[in-house]
């Protein structure tokens, strides 16, 4: 069963935000903010080797008022499954843009992860 999400988005009412891990930034024109708390997935096929597949990354992302996490969701970029990057939450809409850095044979530290989200106001 698909399901088709049909809404219009205010252009004025975008926001893109770099998030580092365990960093909290506030979502303009709302008294919400975000916190990226956890790397959940990084099978990202790395820089310089050849894989089955192209791999994903799944984040876990809070939404908090004040110090009350209100919802905590996971946002996957996986080629080829767009409806996983993306969840709504009171009338805004979060999208994974980038996760960074790009996994490489070289291993990389869980704290020097950052993740670039959009949100945007659903009308």
């Amino acid at each position: 069963m698909m399901v088709f999400l049909i809404a219009s988005f205010s252009a004025n009412a975008q926001s893109e935000e770099f998030i580092e891990l365990g960093t909290l930034k506030a979502i303009k024109g709302t008294d919400f903010s975000i916190q990226f708390t956890e790397l959940v997935e990084d099978s990202r096929c790395p820089r310089g080797t050849q894989c089955i597949w192209a791999g994903q990354v799944t984040v876990s992302i809070n939404i908090l008022k004040g110090d009350e996490v209100l919802k905590t969701i996971n946002l996957t970029l996986r080629p080829g499954a767009e409806n996983l990057k993306s969840k709504i939450f009171k009338n805004r809409l979060f999208s994974l843009l980038e996760v960074t850095p790009y996994p490489s044979i070289h291993k990389t530290g869980f704290k020097e992860y950052a993740v670039r989200l959009q949100v945007a106001l659903i009308e």
